[in-house]
């Protein structure tokens, strides 16, 4: 993921990672430790992640990238 302007891809990515996360409080598409408190950083990793175990294309969608890897990352048990 190429970084151009570090304030507004932050905010950017902040803002995926918190709405995917509110967006499904009440199912269960991933299960976040309870003790984690996820933050941009942690966003970026999981996409980066994401993106180099799925061989992801550059025109992949990151709200996709993060979705999927929070799915890979967090699994319910």
């Amino acid at each position: 993921m190429k970084k151009s302007d570090p304030k507004l891809l932050n905010r950017y990515i902040f803002g995926l990672g918190s709405g995917l996360l509110f967006a499904t409080i009440n199912q269960k598409e991933w299960c976040v430790p309870e003790n984690l408190r996820l933050n941009t950083n942690n966003y970026f990793s999981i996409i980066d992640d994401y993106a180099k175990m799925s061989n992801a294309s550059d025109d992949k969608l990151v709200v996709a990238l993060l979705f999927y890897g929070f799915k890979t990352t967090f699994p319910c048990k």
